[in-house]
């Protein structure tokens, strides 16, 4: 008889979510609530009601957690992680986004994780990617969890399970009609309101608790209010109860299936109990509602009714039973890593013996690139180990080896315990890292200078490294090439491939181009030779060239870096922010949008806090620019926060920058001046004053100007053009005529300002940049239309107009068409928002549809399920009259 009541409101609105996804609305529901609170049976009732679907399924399990794509696995059914090799989750995650899209043709996809917060780390990024990237599939997801804010739970997981469209269904204790009805339906008396409201408020309202009480107290004495129940027990001891009442074949079953984990073979479990013919106590076993039965023949699994139960049986076989029936199952066991872990648990005290094997596998695994089962292994082999420096060093490695993993929540967690180690310089560069890493970066640099300066060579070395790379973040140019100097220096292998991308940028934001360019000028064709480590290079020369005006160039080495994210989990989403910004100095912003909420996404699923402020800031510039002013002013609020948390020059130029392209693209002069005062009156700084890398100097000085701050604008410009002129810097040259031409306008000086205009329509010509060529044509226009050259006006406000309507800049282009209303010359009717009528998204999807890839081909280079590019593809045909590729081409064309 079932055991389920109530839920009736919660199985509406998961009934309904299920019909939104049948419509091609995805939609993503988090079942969360305590232990034994129902979670499990309420998701099975729904799927049992919820007609045909197409359901992958799978859970997290406390013993597998080390096991890297366990769970994906489930999803994908392979039945092994290793085909993911060290692709890492987001490659992983497109794998599994593009199963789900193929899929969707017959009923709706439901995809559940059951006890996620069990799940491991890799699956759970992979499982993060795919599920942000739904957009019009046929997909209901349902993870189910204790805690939506376990920190087990990756980052970016805990923020989508929280976001405000995921559907939360947080199941409460039952009430006491619930109570009631579950009396009934487990055959017992009748319970009286009051008896029900007693027992509900004992357990509060927790089934499973008030089950076992059900199956442990007489109905009598559950009705007789005066009769007190008896003391709260813990669960442990409700389900030892029911074991007892078992056969001692069936109790040896069931405890020697507890040492196997949540499920496990019953061969196995039957070998270790000692039993011949155990079906007689697997019978009773289930009967009693301790194991569930699955598979036949040979391939029976036994899996325990819920993973409190075996948590329960566990911990009551006590210490002695407990190690010999590890000992027991790890002779039994013919993997070499099961074995292993039973012979670590089977131990009573240290056993270095046990200790040396896991060290061994974990190096196994790190040199795999499994950097997180490697820190499992090497945590589990520091308990084992006698007291002293080996235990220790074996615990610091782990934290070094969570944090190459991405689980920097895991590392930050072994803080305290850390910090009661002798103070080693080993330990001070883990601590260095782990605070490196969280965005506590003074503490990270006194800890990592006190390693250089006390370390071995080996140490120093690593310690300069990330000392170089925090430098760099901080637009610390001098130190970080200092710092990486001193690094190559002490490697026994000369140049390593990371510090000479670090050095090659330290040289770029000090104005040192040339130099830096040098450095990686021979990436190509190292590169070909398609070594992941060596493809940083192209991130490092794609943004040197992007500040040197080198857009092709740029767009190359960027494409190549960010398509590369096997090999660049660290730095795929700084090559995919960059690559948005050479498409949107380069005119081509629909790309440019599509690749910076890729590389918002990306950062935001990797967990690399420190990309956050840089990707939110980048995305804001073409939206801004074709004045979608939500999504703009979104992008540049996040950017902001993210600015506040990691604090350093770099990040707050960015969040600065971010807020006056909004406000330079609504034509609010005075907040673009207000947006960048952080930035003025400060000592130089590498990089963001770096004529061609951030431009807020510009902005400022057009906002100078306009506001009537003609001599802080003069004070601005002489500075930036000097800079500009010593750097040869082609693009800051041109804006910098440009903005000669404005404020020499503004003081009257109409021959100056006339010759600086005309020196920008000269400078313009050596670079490839529409949007300041439109700017100055604007700009120049209006001048002349001032002083009644109409005639010439109209000519450099049409050339205005044709590139601010190749770029669709809403905002800019309605300045333009005013001008040239002014100027008595002819407006055309308003262009369509979108070309053709198509949205970004859209107009993206039909360029790669129309260049002859397929549905597949253009999910993956948009990150995108199939689903979702189908169903684009449908509304373009439906938009433009077509009903195929070759149409669409021509449309296009």
């Amino acid at each position: 008889m079932s055991s389920f009541v109530g839920r009736r409101q919660e199985l509406v609105q998961l009934r309904s979510a299920l019909d939104h996804a049948r419509e091609g609305r995805p939609r993503i529901v988090l079942v969360d609530g305590p232990a034994g609170i129902g979670k499990t049976s309420f998701v099975r009732r729904f799927l049992a009601e919820a007609g045909e679907t197409c359901l992958l399924r799978a859970s997290g399990e406390a013993a597998e957690v080390p096991l890297e794509y366990g769970v994906l696995d489930q999803l994908m059914a392979q039945g092994q992680g290793e085909p993911y090799g060290t692709a890492g989750p987001l490659v992983a995650g497109s794998a599994l986004l593009d199963r789900i899209g193929l899929l969707q043709d017959g009923p709706p996809v439901v995809v559940v994780v059951d006890d996620a917060h069990w799940a491991d780390v890799m699956s759970l990024g992979a499982l993060t990617f795919a599920l942000r990237r739904l957009r019009a599939d046929r997909v209901l997801a349902v993870v189910v969890v204790q805690d939506a804010g376990d920190l087990r739970l990756p980052e970016g997981l805990r923020r989508l399970l929280c976001d405000e469209t995921t559907l939360r269904l947080r199941l409460r204790g039952l009430s006491a009609a619930e109570v009631r009805d579950l009396a009934d339906r487990h055959g017992g008396l009748p319970l009286t309101a009051a008896a029900a409201e007693r027992l509900r408020a004992h357990a509060q309202g927790n089934p499973l608790h008030i089950l076992a009480l059900l199956e442990q107290v007489a109905a009598q004495n559950l009705q007789d209010v005066h009769r007190p129940l008896p003391a709260p027990r813990s669960y442990a001891l409700l389900v030892e109860e029911t074991l007892e009442r078992c056969a001692e074949a069936t109790r040896d079953l069931v405890r020697a299936a507890s040492v196997l984990g949540v499920s496990g073979s019953l061969t196995t479990a039957a070998a270790l109990a000692g039993i011949d013919s155990p079906l007689a106590a697997l019978e009773q076993a289930v009967g009693m509602g301790l194991l569930q039965e699955h598979g036949n023949g040979s391939a029976h699994t036994v899996v325990f009714s819920h993973p409190l139960v075996r948590a329960a049986v566990y911990q009551r076989l006590g210490a002695a039973r407990r190690s010999r029936l590890h000992a027991g199952a790890a002779a039994l066991e013919s993997d070499r890593v099961q074995s292993l872990r039973h012979r670590a648990a089977a131990a009573v005290g240290p056993d270095e013996r046990v200790a040396r094997q896991l060290a061994l596998l974990a190096a196994d695994e790190a040199g795999a690139g499994r950097w997180n089962t490697a820190a499992d292994h090497l945590i589990q082999a520091g308990r084992l180990t006698p007291a002293g420096r080996t235990g220790e060093r074996r615990i610091l490695r782990a934290a070094e080896y969570q944090l190459l993993g991405g689980d920097i929540a895991q590392a930050e967690g072994m803080t305290e315990t850390l910090e009661t180690m002798t103070a080693t310089p080993q330990r001070q560069y883990v601590l260095g890292r782990i605070a490196l890493a969280s965005g506590r970066r003074e503490r990270a640099d006194r800890l990592l200078t006190q390693v250089w300066r006390e370390g071995d060579r080996r140490l120093a070395r690593r310690a300069a490294e990330q000392l170089a790379w925090s430098c760099l973040a901080r637009a610390r140019g001098a130190e970080a090439a200092g710092w990486a100097r001193r690094s190559i220096a002490l490697s026994p292998r000369g140049d390593p491939a990371g510090l000479r991308d670090a050095l090659a940028l330290a040289h770029g934001i000090c104005g040192r181009f040339e130099e830096g360019l040098a450095l990686v000028a021979a990436v190509e064709e190292e590169a070909s030779h398609t070594r992941p480590e060596l493809l940083d290079g192209l991130v490092a020369r794609g943004v040197l060239r992007l500040w040197t005006d080198d857009l092709d160039g740029a767009r190359h080495d960027l494409t190549r870096a960010a398509s590369a994210r096997s090999g660049l989990l660290h730095l795929g989403p700084m090559a995919t922010a960059y690559l948005a910004e050479a498409e949107y100095r380069g005119g081509r912003w629909d790309d440019a949008i599509a690749h910076s909420e890729q590389a918002v996404s990306l950062a935001t699923d990797s967990g690399q806090r420190w990309m956050r402020c840089l990707a939110h800031a980048l995305a804001v510039l073409p939206l801004a620019g074709r004045g979608d002013w939500e999504a703009a002013e979104a992008h540049a609020e996040a950017s902001a926060t993210w600015s506040r948390y990691l604090c350093d020059a770099s990040n707050t130029a960015y969040a600065a920058l971010a807020r006056a392209v909004v406000r330079h693209a609504r034509g609010d002069c005075a907040a673009v001046v207000r947006a960048l005062a952080p930035l003025r009156g400060a000592e130089r700084r590498d990089g963001v004053d770096e004529p061609g890398v951030m431009g807020w100097r510009e902005l400022l000085v057009e906002g100078l100007v306009r506001t009537g701050d003609l001599a802080g604008a003069g004070a601005v410009l002489d500075e930036h053009e000097e800079l500009a002129e010593r750097r040869d810097r082609a693009s800051a040259l041109a804006s910098a005529a440009r903005l000669r031409g404005l404020l020499a306008a503004e003081e009257g000086r109409r021959e100056e300002a006339e010759a600086a205009f005309e020196l920008g329509v000269i400078r313009i010509k050596r670079i490839d940049q529409p949007l300041e060529e439109a700017l100055l044509h604007l700009q120049y226009g209006a001048f002349l239309r001032r002083g009644g050259a109409r005639r010439q006006a109209a000519e450099h406000l049409q050339t205005a107009r044709g590139l601010f309507e190749h770029l669709r800049a809403a905002p800019y282009l309605a300045r333009c068409r005013q001008e040239l209303a002014a100027c008595g010359a002819s407006v055309p009717g308003e262009p369509p928002a979108e070309p053709l009528g198509l949205t970004p998204q859209e107009y993206a999807v039909a360029r790669l549809a129309a260049g002859g890839l397929t549905n597949r081909q253009v999910a993956r280079e948009l990150v995108l399920s199939v689903k979702t590019v189908e169903y684009h593809l449908g509304h373009i045909y439906a938009k433009l009259g077509i009903s195929s590729r070759m149409q669409l081409g021509l449309r296009l064309a």
